[in-house]
């Protein structure tokens, strides 16, 4: 990837984050199913969140208001859109792991197991 990609894809990962401070300043979230939530972290066990292309920002506004940003990884397409949204989880603390299917399957298989372990 060249750094011209590179130079917008962190900054159109900032202006997600800044977006994000301005949606969470002025917006409310309404959010079903705490009760199940509250359950599975009074367990103990690990939380896992499967979730679909254009819910990953929405998750991660969440997160980041809900959970310490260092508990959670996005694992997504290891493209421009991993690249983007992997800026913006670096200015939340968090983190994304970006799988490439297309480029080595195999080594992006190991990133996910390496993930799952660390649960």
């Amino acid at each position: 990837m060249s750094s011209s990609a590179d130079f917008w894809h962190r900054l159109e990962g900032t202006f997600l984050y800044y977006y994000y401070r301005l949606v969470m300043a002025t917006a409310r979230f309404e959010v079903e199913g705490l009760d199940n939530l509250a359950q599975v972290q009074a367990s103990g066990r690990p939380i896992i969140w499967g979730l679909w292309h254009g819910i990953n920002m929405p998750y991660m506004l969440y997160a980041a208001s809900h959970f310490p940003p260092e508990s959670f990884s996005v694992v997504m397409v290891g493209d421009e859109r991993g690249d983007i949204l992997g800026q913006l989880a670096a200015w939340l603390g968090g983190e994304v792991i970006g799988i490439d299917m297309k480029g080595n399957p195999v080594e992006s298989g190991r990133k996910l197991l390496n993930v799952i372990k660390r649960l």
